[in-house]
Formats: structure tokens, C-alpha cells, sequence
């Protein structure tokens, strides 16, 4: 799947971890969709925490 190119006509879903740049040991598991007449969307388990973040 990575050495075919992308094709944005079509749909496509992949499942990850995510984070924010400032805080790349806090990630979030998820899935990234695309759909070409709706562009994109992530749906995260969970939440990320930017940097300024501090526990209750």
C-alpha cells in the first residue's frame, strides 16, 4: 500500500496513532477517512493533550 500512489478520487481509512507536534509521547490511537466529496475526518479513542496541559 505505500509505494502505490495516492488516489484522491476515491475513499480511504487508516487506522494509527496520532499526536500533536509539541507532545509526540502523548498519542492517541485512531482512524483517519478520507472521501473525496468530503475531505477528512479523524475519529480518536481517546483524547490528545497539548502542551500546556495539566492533570485535575
Amino acid at each position: 500500500m505505500f509505494n502505490d500512489p495516492l488516489n484522491l478520487d476515491g475513499t480511504g481509512e487508516w487506522a494509527g496513532l496520532w499526536w500533536l507536534p509539541d507532545t509526540p509521547d502523548d498519542q492517541v490511537p485512531g482512524v483517519l477517512r478520507y472521501v473525496a466529496d468530503g475531505g477528512l475526518s479523524l475519529s480518536l479513542i481517546g483524547r490528545v493533550r497539548g502542551p500546556d496541559h495539566v492533570e485535575p
